[in-house]
């Protein structure tokens, strides 16, 4: 059945076979009562003949099974309120990230009070030493570490001229553990090595100022042991 304003067929026609004969229903939803012209049936036989049987009309009543009072259909509920929604508080968070701020502004202040770095004890240079806290907090550690390597180098060239800063690390290493044995010289090999590793490749901040303090102890030994004079 073509639907139509007053009804909806809502599936299929549904065929059942029985001793009487074929019984063919069509479920559908009425709005009005209406009269519903039925579709044709077309029967094919065994030996392949076809006969239309026509559909007919039906006639469709609608008819209220409510109790007739006016009370039996409760009054439609009022709408309910609105949903309040949950509110956001950003206090907590934003009081939490200034505290955290503020506390990362004074350590910082500590930490760069505290290691002012290097102080140089006995250095021949007259070239001012530079803030490397300062330098470290800027993004620039691996300019302290080549900066620590020239002062460094200059005073074992100080001590021992034969160990000049055109050599490499490892031939400097091998001129000092040649004339002054004496001298602590795998400390010193340490120190060079790390000097050169943060020269060339990412530091990591703490990490340098920690070796600024392994370079000042290395270079007040230095300091602490006399020059032989021939």
């Amino acid at each position: 059945m073509e639907p139509r304003s007053t009804f909806e067929p809502l599936q299929d026609p549904i065929v059942e076979y029985g001793p009487a004969g074929v019984t063919i229903r069509h479920v559908a939803a009425f709005f009005e009562t209406d009269s519903v012209t039925l579709p044709d049936i077309e029967l094919i036989f065994a030996g392949g003949d076809v006969q239309t049987i026509e559909g007919g009309r039906a006639d469709v009543v609608l008819q209220s099974v409510l109790p007739a009072e006016a009370d039996s259909v409760p009054a439609p509920r009022g709408s309910r309120a609105p949903v309040a929604r949950r509110t956001m508080h950003w206090a907590p968070a934003l009081n939490a990230a200034i505290i955290v701020f503020v506390a990362l502004m004074l350590w910082t202040l500590l930490r760069r009070r505290a290691r002012d770095r290097p102080d140089w004890i006995g250095a021949t240079s007259q070239v001012a030493d530079p803030p490397a806290a300062k330098w470290i907090t800027a993004g620039e550690p691996r300019a302290v570490a080549s900066f620590v390597m020239g002062r460094l180098r200059a005073e074992l060239v100080a001590r021992l001229p034969e160990a000049n800063e055109t050599l490499s690390v490892e031939e400097c290493l091998a001129v000092v553990q040649r004339e002054r044995p004496d001298w602590p010289v795998s400390e010193l090999a340490d120190v060079l090595h790390a000097i050169e590793r943060a020269s060339f490749a990412p530091a990591v901040p703490h990490d340098v100022l920690a070796l600024l303090d392994q370079v000042e102890a290395v270079a007040r030994k230095l300091v602490e042991r006399p020059v032989e004079v021939a």
